[in-house]
């Protein structure tokens, strides 16, 4: 079972437990580990034979993230933030839209490759997988890069099966990521692949212009991006692109 690392025998005991926290959190931290109470609680239900669950405390937590350090951040949705405790995670594209001031944003070439892939995984989702599947949380910080910025999809938390045969929608409780989220969707509860393509949408308005879906810090009418957007297009001219970068 090594695809889950939080999974084993509770024959394994403390001292694997610690060895694994250590080898997540690096040489710089064992210290630092070494010297917090050690204190595991292992759920087992039924035989030994069963997988049982571990739970590691708050200051282990603390540890693995760097005291839960901004640049550990993979993410953050409606169920609360996501931080990688491992140092050959990915890193999020989300993160890429708040680029440090001495740093160059990606080049069109990159971010039109990151778009390619995002759209390729969700191409598969919808028209290869069988019945298809509706992410329904398509965003920025769920998109993952790794090397070369190949985008990989994060986080199916959300996901749901497509309608299959007659059906044109799957009525569901409409959940998301605000300013991802389809409108009719939003309005109706009525779930189509359709939904996915709005928030891959807002997703390459974010890649072209640089900026986030909401952001609270920019002037009233330019915080919420599809808004501001759609304004900008009525009044731009081809020859003054006034919302790109």
């Amino acid at each position: 079972m090594s695809c889950f690392p939080c999974f084993g025998s509770p024959s394994q005991g403390k001292e694997k437990v610690k060895k694994k926290i250590e080898g997540i959190v690096g040489a710089d931290c064992k210290q630092e580990f070494s010297a917090a109470p050690s204190s595991h609680h292992v759920s087992s239900e039924g035989n030994a034979g069963n997988i049982a669950a571990q739970t590691f405390t708050f200051h282990e937590l603390a540890t693995a993230t760097k005291n839960f350090r901004q640049n550990c951040l993979l993410g953050e949705g409606g169920f609360g933030r996501v931080y990688k405790g491992r140092p050959d995670c990915f890193c999020p594209f989300g993160f890429s839209i708040d680029i440090p001031a001495d740093e160059e944003p990606l080049d069109w070439n990159t971010r039109m490759k990151i778009a390619a892939g995002a759209a390729e995984g969700l191409e598969y989702l919808h028209d290869m997988a069988k019945p298809p599947v509706i992410y329904r949380d398509f965003k920025s910080s769920n998109i993952l890069l790794g090397k070369g910025y190949h985008p990989k999809l994060s986080d199916f938390g959300l996901a749901k099966l497509g309608p299959v045969g007659d059906k044109t929608h799957v009525s569901t409780r409409v959940m998301g990521t605000y300013g991802y989220c389809a409108p009719e969707y939003a309005m109706t509860g009525q779930l189509t692949v359709k939904s996915d393509v709005y928030s891959f949408g807002v997703v390459l308005l974010e890649l072209i212009t640089g900026r986030k879906a909401i952001d609270n810090t920019r002037p009233v009418g330019e915080q919420y991006l599809v808004a501001w957007v759609r304004c900008s297009l009525t009044f731009c001219t081809t020859s003054s692109p006034c919302w790109l970068l």
